[in-house]
């Protein structure tokens, strides 16, 4: 059986997608009281969107992973390296492309799918992810609700234990998850 699986993803950009996702990286400090790092997060994530070359980019860049994770500092010992190999994702002479919007083209999908958004997901968050399945017919939400953008490292087997029956049974049988939406 085919199927479809979006993970930390959305049907759309442009303003209020980056006005959402500044707003819950704003929030982040405050999820994180002990930890001085988180402080100048949001900052150099500004930095990384007003970055006109590659090397500035990846400067702040190097920063602002510790956003994408629910709690990395429980974590850094395992995370940390990934820090070392980070590369932009953001080009930052894209800038000026127009944002996309699929919204519209989602009743299409026809084919089972699976939607998994992480609850501490700065840029992909929850609400990115509902919009995905309230748009696609018969879908399926997860929510992983001790993750942000990175579930498939902050909760590896409740991620892999969802792919794994939703390949294997499709979209008849439920996932074993914490909490979903119909």
């Amino acid at each position: 059986m085919a199927g479809l699986i979006l993970y930390d993803t959305s049907p759309v950009t442009g303003q209020e997608f980056w006005n959402q996702a500044l707003a819950r990286l704003g929030r982040f400090p405050r999820r994180h009281p002990g930890q001085p790092e988180a402080a100048g997060i949001a900052e150099a994530f500004d930095q990384t969107l007003a970055a006109t070359d590659n090397e500035s980019c990846t400067r702040s860049l190097r920063t602002v992973p510790p956003a994408y994770f629910a709690d990395y500092w429980a974590n850094e010992h395992e995370l940390a390296p990934l820090r070392a190999y980070l590369r932009a994702w953001v080009d930052p002479m894209r800038a000026a492309e127009p944002p996309f919007d699929v919204r519209d083209s989602l009743g299409e999908i026809s084919t089972p799918t699976l939607i998994i958004s992480g609850m501490h997901d700065f840029i992909c968050g929850p609400r990115w992810g509902r919009m995905l399945h309230e748009g696609i017919p018969g879908s399926r939400f997860l929510l992983l609700e001790d993750s942000g953008h990175m579930g498939h490292l902050e909760q590896p087997d409740l991620f892999a234990s969802a792919i794994t029956r939703f390949t294997r049974e499709g979209a008849t049988r439920p996932l074993p998850h914490r909490r979903a939406e119909p």
